[in-house]
C-alpha cells in the first residue's frame, strides 16, 4: 500500500501486508534529500527511522529507475570504522525495457547472493 497524503505526499511511506491485509509485514519510507530514489526499510510499523529498532537496511535507485541496489543497515563505506561496519549490498533488481517503451509490463532480474549451509554469504 501506498500513503502519499499529507506530510509523505513528497516522502511516500509503502507498507506491505499479506494479501489478507491484516498482517503487516513492512515498511518503507522514501528518503528525501538525494540525487536519486533511496528508500529506508524497516520491520517497525511506527518508528520509521535508520536508528529504530527494526532497520533493516536502504534501497537505492540509479537515476533511470532501471538499476535498485538492496542494503543492509551497515554503515556508508565513506564513514564506517573498518569493513566490518560498512553495509554490504545483499541484492540487486534489474529492470529491461520491453517492446512497447514505458508501457506495459518490463522484464525484472533479481541477483541475490549464494547462501551456506550456515547461513553465510
Amino acid at each position: 500500500m501506498r500513503n502519499k497524503s499529507g506530510f509523505n505526499f513528497w516522502n511516500p511511506k509503502y507498507t506491505l501486508v499479506l494479501s489478507d491485509g491484516e498482517r503487516f509485514l513492512l515498511n518503507g519510507k522514501k528518503r528525501g534529500g538525494n540525487k536519486t530514489s533511496n528508500y529506508l526499510v524497516t520491520l517497525d510499523q511506527d518508528n520509521l527511522k535508520k536508528k529504530g529498532g527494526g532497520y533493516l537496511g536502504k534501497l537505492r535507485a540509479n537515476f533511470m529507475g532501471t538499476e535498485f541496489a538492496i542494503y543492509d543497515q551497515g554503515e556508508n563505506p565513506k564513514k564506517a570504522k573498518g569493513l566490518d561496519g560498512a553495509r554490504r549490498e545483499m541484492a540487486s533488481v534489474l529492470y529491461e525495457s520491453n517492446v512497447l517503451g514505458s508501457k506495459g509490463p518490463r522484464k525484472m532480474r533479481v541477483i541475490i547472493p549464494a547462501i551456506d549451509k550456515d547461513d553465510n554469504i
